[in-house]
Formats: C-alpha cells, sequence, structure tokens
C-alpha cells in the first residue's frame, strides 16, 4: 500500500499530457529507489542515528506503463472535465 500511495499523477491541459510516477517525498523517493535502485538512509530502531542501505532495481512503473501504454486513451477518456 505505501507504494501505491506513493504514485502520483498531474494533467496539463494545455498540452493535454498526463505525467505518472513516484511523489516528490520521502515516500515517493523510496518508490523511485525501487524503480531504479540506490541507496536510501534508515534511522536506527534504537535512534542512535542512521544506517545506508542499497537496494537494487526492481522496476514497476515502466513495465506496467509499457503493457498498458496502447490502453491509456481508453482508460483516461472523458476521465478529466
Amino acid at each position: 500500500k505505501v507504494l501505491k500511495n506513493a504514485i502520483m499523477f498531474a494533467y496539463d491541459a494545455a498540452s493535454m499530457t498526463v505525467v505518472i510516477g513516484p511523489s516528490n517525498n520521502k515516500v515517493g523517493d523510496i518508490a523511485a529507489t525501487h524503480e531504479h535502485g540506490g541507496t536510501e538512509q534508515h534511522k536506527k530502531k534504537d535512534g542512535s542515528g542512521y544506517y545506508s542501505a542499497s537496494y537494487p532495481a526492481r522496476p514497476y512503473m515502466g513495465p506496467a506503463f509499457e503493457k498498458i501504454k496502447n490502453k491509456l486513451p481508453e482508460f483516461w477518456h472523458n476521465a478529466i472535465k
């Protein structure tokens, strides 16, 4: 549920385009790290500091987009008024 809530979209009426991707907050940062791989800082449970953890890329947005991109016009038809 955390990753699902980190996916945001925005509609630009002038260009009639939609941008979909990870939100620009800590949850969005984690979502982007899952998509592309990278390193995240985590607070230690005992509160004594932070540690770094590296994550491999686990693409989910890119493959999902490729799978449904031909259906997007149908999905979005009349969705924004």
